[in-house]
């Protein structure tokens, strides 16, 4: 099963690389229109940025702690899980929404986005008290570091939805 998630992902990345590095449409069209395309490369250098690569090495630790069959655990997770929906969801239509919009949910965003990082490190707490694997967390840095801990939420839901497959 691990070989197959691995060749999934593969194809995945591949893909997403594909889109990313290939402009499937005219920027200029898209410039006029006020649309800010998307880089990849960019995104990496920033300070707080997390690759793909990364984000698969810390959801891969944790996917082994949840071989663990203790109940609370595992709904522990599904709340990291619905946490990183309802975050990433906000975050997702952010792009989209006007300036008053934005004005209007920033609380609900950081609401959103605490949510997350509060289950995140319940979920933490408990694998140290059950004596699982904790150093997932020290790859995924400081929680100080607000726009890493969000970003690793994203990558949670695209690789659970590759994974569903």
């Amino acid at each position: 099963m691990a070989e197959t998630m691995i060749v999934i992902l593969q194809h995945f990345k591949n893909q997403l690389e594909k889109i990313l590095f290939n402009q499937i449409c005219d920027y200029n069209v898209l410039k006029k229109e006020g649309v800010r395309m998307f880089d990849y490369n960019n995104y990496l250098q920033k300070n707080g940025s997390m690759s793909f690569e990364e984000a698969l090495k810390i959801f891969n630790s944790i996917f082994k702690i949840l071989k663990c069959k203790d109940e609370y655990l595992h709904e522990l997770w599904k709340e990291v899980i619905d946490s990183a929906i309802a975050y990433s969801n906000m975050r997702t239509n952010w792009n989209y929404f006007s300036r008053e919009e934005k004005q209007e949910k920033d609380k609900l965003r950081t609401n959103y986005h605490n949510t997350f990082m509060i289950n995140l490190k319940a979920f933490h707490k408990l694998t140290e008290q059950l004596e699982l694997d904790t150093s997932w967390i020290e790859k995924l840095g400081s929680s100080e570091d607000r726009n890493r801990w969000g970003d690793f939420g994203g990558y949670i839901l695209c690789i659970e939805n590759i994974r569903a497959r």
